[in-house]
Formats: structure tokens, sequence, C-alpha cells
């Protein structure tokens, strides 16, 4: 089963940190025809993951993986493999 990346990194925030849910702020660049978004993604007042995309969706996708690749992953993968279960 496909999740999405903004799904699964709810999913491993509430493994790791029952009660919590991360916070998306949005940034918006560049012309109404070429617009850039960027989203960043935030769990305890600092930021977890950045992404850009050219819907606030697709940069929603970005922040939400790169949260849990180099973020999450390599700081809980050992002690908490579970979490990270899809």
């Amino acid at each position: 089963m496909d999740r999405s990346n903004r799904n699964y990194l709810a999913t491993v925030i509430q493994r790791l940190f029952p009660g919590y849910e991360a916070e998306y702020a949005y940034s918006r660049f560049g012309s109404q025809h070429v617009t850039t978004w960027e989203c960043s993604i935030y769990l305890y007042h600092r930021v977890i993951g950045i992404g850009q995309g050219s819907s606030r969706a697709s940069a929603a996708e970005c922040a939400a993986h790169r949260a849990v690749a180099y973020h999450l992953h390599p700081r809980y993968s050992q002690q908490c493999p579970w979490a990270f279960r899809r």
C-alpha cells in the first residue's frame, strides 16, 4: 500500500511523540504565472523539513519526505525501529 509522505510523517510522529502534530507553514515566491511554493514543517517549534514545489501540495510532500529521511529516521531508527514501519 502506497502512502503519501505527509501521511507517513504523521504516522511516524504519532508513534514517536504521542499527542503531538507537525505544523506546516507555506511561503510563495515568484510571479503569479511562475510560482514556487516552499513548505516548512515544524515539530516542537523547530524546523524538521523544508521542501519546494510548483504547488502547495508538492512542496508539503517534499518537506515531509525530507523530515522523515533526514531528520527523524537518522535520529530515532535505532531506538524505535517500529515507529518507521509502513
